[in-house]
């Protein structure tokens, strides 16, 4: 027969344990309320890159685009960097004398 005593040092209930004490942490509290008042005290701009930042880096997908975003940049900047380096050597080839 099931007991109607629940077991709070696994599953659950110890995830909310947890969470119930780092909320009564006072450095936690303060941390929080420290990272606010630097923010609010930031420039428009600032405030803007640091939610973008907050935003991509507190969320998986985010992280993912961002990183396809920039290694698609790269390859870009590579192959164009590439593809000047092969004009530049035919240009040069045609000014030789034969």
């Amino acid at each position: 027969v099931p007991s109607g005593n629940v077991d709070v040092d696994t599953g659950v209930g110890a995830k909310y344990r947890g969470m119930y004490e780092e909320s009564l942490n006072p450095f936690n509290a303060f941390h929080r309320r420290e990272t606010s008042r630097r923010v609010r005290s930031m420039g428009i701009l600032d405030r803007l890159i640091y939610m973008f930042s907050s935003f991509v880096m507190g969320n998986r997908r985010a992280r993912m685009a961002m990183l396809l975003y920039v290694g698609l940049l790269h390859l870009l900047v590579v192959a164009t960097l590439y593809r000047t380096m092969l004009q530049a050597d035919d240009t040069e080839r045609e000014r030789a004398p034969p």
